[in-house]
C-alpha cells in the first residue's frame, strides 16, 4: 500500500476503513501526512463487524489512540456502529483509555 501511496502526489489525501484492517494503528502510522478521514469501527481485519470502539478484543485501542496522537491527526472521525454494543461495552471500556 505504502508502494502505491508514495508514488501519488502530495495532494492526494486517504481515507481509512479501520473496520477492514487487523492492525489500524500501523496504517495510522504509515499514512500519517496523507490521512484525511478514518473510518472509525472495530475489525478484527476478517469480517464485517462494525462495533464501536472498545467492543472488541483484537484492537489495542491505546495503540490506535496513540497512533492518531503521533500522527498528529486532526482530520475527520466518522463512526459506524451497533448502539446495542456501544451502550454495553464502550461506556464503561473508553474510561479505562
Amino acid at each position: 500500500m505504502m508502494k502505491i501511496t508514495n508514488r501519488l502526489p502530495k495532494s492526494i489525501y486517504a481515507a481509512v476503513d479501520m473496520n477492514h484492517i487487523k492492525n489500524p494503528e500501523k496504517v495510522i502510522c504509515a499514512l500519517s501526512k496523507q490521512l484525511k478521514s478514518v473510518y472509525v469501527s472495530y475489525g478484527d481485519g476478517k469480517n464485517e463487524c462494525h462495533y464501536f470502539p472498545c467492543s472488541g478484543r483484537e484492537n489495542n485501542w491505546v495503540d490506535i489512540l496513540s497512533a492518531f496522537n503521533e500522527a498528529n491527526y486532526k482530520g475527520r472521525c466518522i463512526y459506524e456502529s451497533h448502539w446495542l454494543i456501544a451502550t454495553r461495552h464502550c461506556t464503561s471500556n473508553i474510561f479505562q483509555l
